[in-house]
């Protein structure tokens, strides 16, 4: 038996951006102490993971490794087994207008390590032209109704209702959770360009498996249907799904 060990995959991050650096509150990554490096160039703003796209896989996912050093911005995830993968990106500033390994459009399809951890570099290109929505769902039950102003926006302890927006097959864009006060308003979330399919539940759905056509075909008589470009503003109205349904 020939013991093979588990790869290193390179990540090359292209920039379109057209406005000065900055961030946005957009999916913030959090630090919870200091960073023992000054983070430079994407390790600023960007965070990669990979997630087992096997619902039996034996192995856990996998993120960027920490820097070698003070002048070391490379980009790598380290000791990635054999399997497939979901590659997973958030990013502070912008968003991932494309990300792909070979031939493998990696926002469609599972990133694929074969043995030794072979596969080609991921691939990404950040822009920052992005849409923006904003919207108020319908049709709440009374028990869901409270005073303006008593439910912290964004509070998951205060807040049973949640936006999904699920990029459709083929299509550009990001799939995207929003957090929505109990007043059933939501203000302006950035959002990539794209055709999207906005759904509104009363509770979270942590099963929701958008990347399956098959899965998500109950749901095409539901939601919103909304093709964004960039520099949209778009306002949505949106019917409550509730679970009992």
């Amino acid at each position: 038996m020939t013991l093979l060990p588990n790869g290193s995959i390179g990540v090359n991050v292209k920039e379109e951006f057209t406005s000065t650096e900055g961030t946005s509150s957009r999916n913030m990554i959090i630090e919870t102490g200091p960073p023992p490096l000054a983070a430079r160039g994407p390790r600023r703003y960007l965070n990669l993971r990979l997630e087992p796209a096997d619902d039996f896989s034996q192995h856990g996912g996998a993120w960027l490794r920490p820097p070698s050093g003070p002048e070391d911005d490379s980009l790598a995830i380290d000791g990635v087994p054999p399997g497939r993968y979901w590659v997973r990106a958030d990013s502070s500033r912008g968003f991932v207008a494309s990300i792909s390994s070979g031939m493998t459009d990696l926002q469609h399809q599972p990133l694929v390590v074969g043995l030794g951890g072979s596969s080609s570099p991921i691939e990404i290109t950040m822009r920052d032209a992005a849409a923006e929505i904003d919207g108020t769902i319908e049709g709440m039950a009374t028990s869901f109704s409270e005073p303006e102003g008593t439910a912290a926006p964004g509070s998951a302890e205060t807040s049973p209702l949640h936006v999904y927006c699920v990029p459709l097959p083929d299509s550009s864009g990001e799939f995207k959770e929003v957090l929505v006060p109990s007043n059933g308003k939501f203000g302006p979330q950035q959002l990539p360009p794209g055709t999207y399919r906005v759904l509104a539940f009363d509770r979270p759905q942590l099963e929701l498996e958008y990347h399956n056509p098959e899965a998500m075909r109950p749901y095409e008589a539901k939601g919103l249907l909304v093709r964004v470009v960039p520099g949209q503003k778009e306002h949505l109205h949106l019917q409550l799904i509730s679970t009992s349904e």
